[in-house]
């Protein structure tokens, strides 16, 4: 028979080793190519009427520190185009029918750090909020056109603060990249004038979708 040694007078008692605590995942860095189209973008008003509004293309490199699962640090640096053409007037100069053309640009670059929160879902998949603030620089340019005498051009810029806020889905595709998608609110408070053209409401709603990459 097994025995099992005593001491006089104790009793003998079993123990259970404590289980093993996971470590926390470590901070890791990562970054983001990103293409954004806003369907609703900034308005343009000519000489305090209503004009056209502008929608974008914008594209973004983002820069992220994971401090854990949930919260990230970033900072993304982003440029966003918009463009609109249009038939201003048609009138007889005396010799001929002269058709007029406006077609107003716009560049919108930004610079902004931010806070992310991640909400795992599933191994491969999560739910993420984040928000950005920053400076922007915003630019008009006007190419005023009449059919026989030529394009006339005009460039102007402004700075301001810009903000952004996004609420999206990111599923894994390997360990160490995934691919995104989100709806995308930007703002701006630049007020650029260009040659009777203001840019009058800054903000835009979009979609921003891409890839990332940890390393």
């Amino acid at each position: 028979m097994l025995a099992l040694p005593t001491f006089a007078g104790q009793k003998l008692v079993f123990t259970t080793p404590a289980p093993v605590q996971a470590p926390p995942p470590a901070a890791s860095w990562g970054m983001e190519i990103a293409y954004t189209y806003s369907w609703a973008a900034n308005d343009i008003y000519k000489d305090w009427v209503p004009c056209k509004e502008i929608r974008s293309n914008g594209a973004d490199l983002t820069g992220v520190y994971n401090f854990n699962t949930h919260h990230a640090a970033t900072m993304r640096l982003a440029y966003a185009f918009g463009a609109r053409s249009w038939s201003d007037d048609v009138y007889f100069d005396g010799h001929e029918i002269v058709t007029c053309y406006d077609r107003v640009r716009m560049h919108t670059f930004s610079l902004m750090p931010g806070y992310r929160y991640t909400l795992p879902l599933c191994p491969h998949s999560a739910l993420y909020a984040g928000v950005n603030v920053g400076v922007t620089n915003q630019s008009i340019k006007d190419n005023y056109h009449e059919s026989n005498y030529g394009v006339d051009r005009n460039h102007k810029s402004d700075w301001g603060f810009g903000y952004s806020a996004e609420v999206g889905l990111r599923i894994n595709l390997c360990p160490d990249s995934e691919f995104f998608v989100a709806y995308h609110f930007t703002g701006s408070t630049a007020k650029t004038s260009n040659n009777g053209y203001t840019t009058h409401r800054q903000t835009n709603h979009g979609i921003r979708t891409g890839f990332g990459f940890r390393f």
